[in-house]
């Protein structure tokens, strides 16, 4: 054969085996998604391993948008609550609870709150005592509402205290108001976790609640056993024996993610009243639930804060920011009606609360990270004829007069001390979690 067709068909081989290894490598490319939320680019993993969606083709420079999602602790509202609201034979105005944190909420583009109580209606006497079976006016929706939430959590310890009836009024309410819900349902012809869509950015929601007792042969809430036909309304889940719960969540976080999730929020209702420190078990469950994929952890239960901690996955590959208790939003509960005794001497804390913030951005590519975390430290101030409001602290005490500090002798120096305890449990860990941000596509605009 000639030298000169020799190098001919060298050169063609060549060609051909570099076209193969690009295709290859494109493919290789195309099957990968960056996971890591909190910004790290270079966290790769499968894609067939449930995380956020896969990038999006663009064309030209990369945009992104972000939106700001807040959630809020424990709303309950115990008897004094309910009787500094009456204005007369079965009216309450509730509006003082919420009117200082209106702009904190308003300012988010999607505001949620544990609503721990149920909407069971008046024949169950708003005056008489509640504990341990709440019950509240319909009323208190408005002022949530007013305030500026747009979704409330229903799956907690309290949500059966009167039974199915009680959880289908409560849902009935909320819906006629115009509130979306995530946690319980009527029946199961809907779900009780859903996607929401917030400006672009589709949001992720799974809300469940402890449950109480260890008798495998009924399942309980709150020591309430939940009728046969009434568990499809409710999510709970056993904390001693979590493995059908972690089985039940990863399959509705990969629904979910395949139905378009950009980020994936759990809510819980777990722990043990009054610890400022979660214990073991919790410890166990955000583990997991960050194995699995789930962006942010939000949880209450406790009536206390607990820290907010960074939790990376056992493969060392994400770490997702974990609220173990974002305390009481708004509850009768402080250190005059509770003793130091039944709180473990910390019955000033369940005066505390907090308003988590997460910033998520999403990239025209498609891909979505939780930004940065913070949260807005808020405290419970009763005053007066059973008066109570919320007080967003950092705003208060720049101008306590203008929040109502000095309409109680203690109020002023009480929201200093509140203010200190929650930087205190807080302050590090959204810190931690905020160092870890490196922007993955610095040149990217906004839109």
């Amino acid at each position: 054969m000639p030298k000169n067709n020799k190098g001919l068909i060298y050169l063609l081989i060549a060609l051909v085996m570099v076209l193969i290894l690009t295709v290859v490598i494109v493919s290789c490319k195309n099957n990968t998604r960056n996971t890591n939320t909190n910004g790290d680019p270079s966290t790769i993993v499968s894609s067939d391993d449930g995380g956020n969606t896969e990038p999006e083709p663009t064309e030209g420079p990369l945009t992104y948008k972000e939106i700001t999602f807040l959630s809020g602790g424990d709303i309950m509202y115990h008897r004094p609550q309910i009787r500094g609201a009456k204005l007369g034979e079965g009216n309450y105005d509730f509006t003082i609870n919420m009117q200082y944190i209106k702009q904190l909420v308003e300012k988010a583009d999607f505001a949620t709150a544990n609503f721990e109580t149920t909407l069971s209606g008046p024949k169950y006497n708003y005056d008489k005592k509640q504990f341990p079976f709440f019950n509240a006016p319909d009323s208190t929706v408005d002022s949530i509402i007013g305030a500026g939430f747009d979704l409330l959590f229903t799956a907690n310890n309290h949500c059966y205290d009167h039974g199915g009836e009680g959880i289908k009024r409560t849902i009935d309410v909320l819906n006629e108001k115009g509130i979306d819900h995530v946690g319980t349902r009527k029946d199961e012809s809907t779900k009780t976790y859903k996607i929401v869509d917030v400006k672009g950015i589709k949001i992720g929601l799974i809300n469940y609640t402890l449950e109480s007792g260890s008798d495998d042969s009924v399942t309980r809430i709150n020591g309430n056993a939940i009728a046969n036909a009434d568990l499809p309304l409710l999510d709970t889940f056993n904390e001693a024996k979590p493995d059908p719960f972690y089985v039940e969540v990863e399959q509705r976080y990969k629904e979910l993610r395949e139905q378009g999730a950009d980020i994936m929020i759990i809510v819980l209702h777990w722990g043990v009243e009054y610890q400022l420190e979660p214990n073991n078990t919790q410890k166990a469950i955000a583990q997991k639930l960050c194995d699995i994929g789930f962006d942010c952890i939000l949880a209450s239960h406790p009536h206390v804060i607990q820290p907010v901690r960074v939790i990376t996955s056992s493969d060392g590959t994400r770490k997702i920011p974990c609220y173990y208790s974002m305390g009481n939003l708004i509850s009768n509960q402080n250190r005059d009606s509770l003793s130091s005794g039944e709180t473990s001497g910390h019955n000033a804390y369940t005066e505390n609360g907090m308003l988590p913030t997460l910033t998520i951005r999403k990239y025209s590519n498609g891909e979505t990270y939780i930004k940065d975390i913070e949260y807005y430290a808020t405290w419970v101030h009763k005053y007066g004829n059973e008066k109570f409001t919320i007080i967003p602290l950092t705003l208060a005490l720049a101008d306590p007069n203008a929040y109502g500090l000095n309409n109680s002798s203690t109020g002023l120096e009480r929201a200093k001390k509140a203010k200190e305890m929650t930087a205190g449990l807080c302050a590090a860990g959204v810190a931690e979690y905020n160092a870890l941000w490196k922007d993955p596509h610095p040149n990217a605009t906004a839109e």
